[in-house]
């Protein structure tokens, strides 16, 4: 495929990761819709532009909801809930109250709950899981 010529006028005047970044800014004021309008913005938290690059083609075309700091850290201590009582056998009152999960508006029966959930969910889908993981490291 050749390039035309404002594509090869394009390239002798930014480098490729300017070009990308520009095109997210032109392809958010194309579409009128505001699934693309942080997009350009997103480029920045990446450490490189492959990796936004990356990120692209694994979720292309997918909607993504971003959750909330509270929420991730409610996720987090859970995840440390699951190791202190599943893995590491240590008594769920007790964990339940270092963690001080009370303060992040997780209950008892929620946090109980949610355990449950997360081995069940480990018991049938572990393997797959890590084979996702493994994919992904990859890419």
């Amino acid at each position: 495929m050749r390039k035309s010529d404002l594509e090869k006028r394009i390239s002798r005047l930014l480098n490729e990761e300017e070009t990308f970044t520009l095109s997210l800014v032109l392809l958010a004021h194309m579409h009128d819709d505001e699934k693309y309008k942080n997009l350009c913005e997103l480029i920045f938290l990446f450490d490189n532009y492959s990796g936004f690059k990356q990120f692209i083609k694994y979720y292309e075309g997918q909607t993504i909801q971003v959750p909330t700091l509270k929420e991730l850290k409610q996720c987090l201590r859970l995840l440390e809930l699951f190791q202190k009582v599943v893995i590491d056998k240590k008594d769920f009152d007790e964990c339940y109250s270092k963690l001080k999960l009370n303060n992040l508006d997780l209950t008892k029966s929620y946090c109980k709950g949610e355990l449950e959930k997360f081995t069940k969910y480990l018991q049938e889908n572990g393997a797959i899981t890590l084979k996702q993981l493994k994919k992904l490291s990859k890419k």
